[in-house]
């Protein structure tokens, strides 16, 4: 993957968020007792352990007693794999959109409790959501700038120093502002990198675009959809999943796949099942904090096996398989 360095601007918009900058609060204390997290469930559970992230911090599904863990407090969304590291994005969400700035965690997780906690990538301006690992480097969509950043694993090892911006390279898109990107996946080596644009459809009124972006050529393709506010993707022989997020629908292509009365959002891909987020529909974010988060399993041909829901702990952000591979991420 390609790349041009970050410019002076780049310099200028990070020494503005250090000024600001609030880090991630430390791991919570307590047992696993103390941080365990009540649910209903209706039919079949998930089959394997999950981490999944909500505006109110990073949980853990243990499929081996069926029980939900808080693992971190704060806003996480996006979760990547590297090494035996889980890569995390932290947002502070304090005032508008523009003054708000990103922090990449990297934690270790053991007997459900963050074992290790160290901040990889430090004040990334505004907003990176789903984030994912390609090729040993690290892939972010940043959301307010349209644009691909990216960083080599090896800059963020373990007990190296935090890095900032301008450690990382950067691939301009050439696509409508604002395009709110919010999703990254490549289905294997050589094939293009997919993104979702989100294009802000509540306040823009244009619909979300699939983007394809091949690496060798720099070449972008847009495929519109129909779709409002949408999240997440996944590319296989079978087509293209996405959730078309304010409608409540998982698509394949242009085919409904699920349909619920809840916003749709994050996707864990696994042999036999799908993994899907619910969370509560509000345009204007008064109930981010306080949404129901929702797991739905689902067979891969779509049908509902079981809804799984968390009363209160914020709205669902990401899902990853913790132990079986998860299809979802980038190969």
């Amino acid at each position: 993957m390609n790349g041009v360095r970050t410019t002076s601007l780049a310099h200028a918009l990070l020494l503005a968020v250090l000024k600001r900058r609030r880090p991630p609060a430390p791991p919570p204390a307590g047992d696993a007792a103390e941080r365990r997290v009540r649910y209903s469930l209706a039919g079949v559970p998930p089959p394997h352990s999950v981490l999944f992230t909500t505006s109110q911090g990073l949980f853990l599904y243990s499929a081996e007693d069926r029980e939900v863990t808080r693992l971190l407090d704060g806003k996480y969304y996006g979760v990547a794999k590297l090494g035996d590291r889980w890569l995390l994005t932290h947002s502070d969400n304090r005032g508008p959109k523009w003054k708000r700035y990103t922090d990449i965690c990297a934690v270790r997780i053991e007997d459900r409790r963050v074992a290790s906690f160290e901040i990889a990538v430090q004040a990334l301006p505004r907003e990176i959501h789903q984030i994912d690992t390609i090729d040993g480097r690290l892939v972010m969509p940043h959301t307010g700038f349209n644009q691909i950043l990216w960083i080599h694993g090896d800059r963020i090892a373990a007990g190296a120093r935090s890095r900032t911006l301008l450690s990382c390279a950067s691939i301009p898109l050439r696509i409508a502002r604002p395009s709110h990107l919010n999703s990254v996946f490549r289905a294997e080596p050589g094939a293009p990198i997919h993104l979702v644009a989100h294009n802000s459809t509540a306040h823009t009124g244009r619909w979300s675009d699939i983007l394809l972006f091949r690496e060798d050529s720099g070449e972008l393709e847009v495929r519109p959809t129909s779709a409002h506010s949408a999240h997440n993707v996944y590319a296989d022989t079978d087509g293209v999943l996405y959730c078309d997020s304010n409608h409540g629908k998982l698509m394949r292509d242009d085919r409904v796949l699920f349909a619920s009365d809840k916003l749709l959002r994050g996707l864990s891909v696994t042999d036999a099942h799908l993994l899907v987020g619910g969370s509560d529909i509000d345009f204007e974010g008064r109930s981010r904090m306080t949404s129901d988060a929702t797991l739905y399993l689902l067979d891969r041909a779509g049908r509902l096996l079981g809804t799984m829901v968390m009363p209160g702990i914020g709205v669902l952000y990401e899902i990853r398989q913790a132990v079986v591979r998860d299809y979802a991420r980038s190969s």
